[in-house]
């Protein structure tokens, strides 16, 4: 799942937010930075799709592993 850091929030409560959304969840949590082109700041991965509040405008998306021959 793709997030978006509200304008306004710092990131030490953002992380705490996301902390509280993802409680007694294994996530691994992705921060882009200094990117070209608009995209979504935070990947969060999880072993079950997860519920966010709209206002973190969550964009999901199912991982698929690659096989290479």
């Amino acid at each position: 799942m793709w997030l978006t850091k509200r304008t306004g929030v710092s990131y030490p409560d953002f992380d705490e937010q996301l902390a509280v959304l993802t409680d007694g969840e294994t996530v691994t949590v992705w921060r882009r930075q200094m990117v070209l082109g608009p995209a979504p700041e935070y990947r969060v991965t999880a072993g079950r799709e997860l519920a966010m509040p709209a206002d973190l405008a969550p964009v999901a998306c199912r991982l698929a592993g690659l096989s290479i021959a």
